[in-house]
């Protein structure tokens, strides 16, 4: 009997979401591990360069981290081990990027993490793919579809 067709789904993932999964210690390590484990077959979680580099580092923080801190070595054999992973890839920048990100950051008042959270959500809008995120915040990014996971 022949294989039933499966929806492929794309996400773009947060750091509040990649942090998580790769740590184990993380109190959110298993909800994030869950989602990773619940996408369908052929479905593929989209890193851009900004969520890598957030990635890489706090997992070489010291005060992210404690005594779990990752040497700069040790980080990169752990994004080496993640992109092995057949779900997960890395991608430039969608071309309509930074109309999206003009028209997301418009009009916001200044906040810390304004224009990282506003990159996101406009890679993710410009990619036509939801964000995977812990961060309640993404909620105000209007189009943005995101799937904001609860810890548990």
């Amino acid at each position: 009997m022949p294989k039933k067709p499966t929806k492929q789904m794309r996400a773009l993932a947060d750091v509040s979401w990649l942090l998580p999964l790769c740590y184990g210690r993380h109190e959110h390590h298993a909800p994030a591990r869950r989602w990773l484990e619940s996408l369908p077959e052929g479905g593929e979680v989209v890193v851009c360069r900004l969520a890598q580099m957030g990635l890489l580092r706090l997992l070489s923080n010291p005060t992210v981290m404690g005594p779990d801190v990752c040497s700069t070595d040790a980080v990169w054999k752990l994004n080496d081990r993640l992109f092995s992973d057949s779900r997960f890839t890395l991608e430039a920048e969608p071309p309509a990027l930074e109309e999206a990100l003009r028209g997301l950051s418009k009009g916001f008042p200044y906040s810390p993490k304004l224009w990282q959270d506003a990159y996101l959500a406009a890679f993710a809008v410009a990619a036509e793919v939801p964000l995977v995120t812990f961060d309640q915040g993404f909620r105000k990014f209007r189009p943005l579809r995101s799937l904001v996971l609860t810890p548990d």
